[in-house]
């Protein structure tokens, strides 16, 4: 009986390690994540009023602060499978004024979001203005539920969320929190992607920017 509560004792004394390492691990990644978003959005704060390139007005700029973000919410990491095609081609893709843009289909992320399986198509930057300064972008139009029915907390085109690719293999991390409105946001003498259909999530993401418009609410 006593090497038996003895036992039991130990397995308990293990099972309390396991899980204070876990937790610890878990909050040194979130707090990992929340650096790594903290740094891109102030980075994109300062691009936005440093850069030639920004899509504001000067007399916006004047005050201009910050974008509009949700809160930083690591629970929105996704692991994802890429599929680069074997041959990326040039596409035109629709846009919010009824014309067209061209980029490069490059390949489609696989991930599973709130139990549903997605096939993002993800393009090559060829002359969005949004990534002006940085032709290698790869990303993915997306629109979710937060972008309707009425209330709308974001674009209500909406956002596209850059995809940092693999140095080797095929895993990918699509982080939410870094969702980015186009520059029709800020700006209607410019225009936004048609998200393609494949590209729309059913859940609400609440989460990377906002609606610039209600910064002020």
């Amino acid at each position: 009986m006593k090497k038996t509560i003895k036992h039991l004792s130990m397995i308990a004394i293990m099972m309390t390690l396991m899980i204070t390492v876990n937790g610890q691990a878990q909050s040194a990644g979130n707090d990992d994540c929340i650096k790594d978003i903290q740094k891109f959005r102030n980075d994109r704060n300062q691009w936005m009023k440093t850069s030639p390139n920004t899509p504001f007005e000067s007399g916006d700029l004047a005050d201009f602060t910050s974008l509009f973000y949700f809160k930083i919410d690591c629970s929105f990491r996704f692991e994802g499978t890429l599929e680069v095609n074997s041959n990326p081609q040039e596409e035109n893709v629709k846009t919010s004024d009824g014309k067209t843009i061209k980029l490069i289909n490059y390949g489609n992320i696989v991930c599973n979001i709130s139990g549903v399986d997605y096939n993002f198509i993800v393009y090559k930057n060829i002359d969005m203005p949004e990534f002006a300064e940085f032709s290698e972008t790869y990303f993915i139009p997306i629109k979710d539920a937060t972008s309707g029915p009425p209330p709308l907390t974001v674009f209500a085109l909406g956002r596209y969320l850059i995809v940092d690719l693999p140095a080797s293999g095929n895993s990918v991390i699509l982080d939410f929190n870094m969702a980015i409105n186009p520059f029709e946001n800020y700006n209607s003498s410019f225009t936004s992607l048609v998200t393609p259909s494949g590209n729309i999530i059913f859940a609400p993401l609440a989460v990377g920017e906002r609606k610039y418009e209600d910064r002020t609410r």
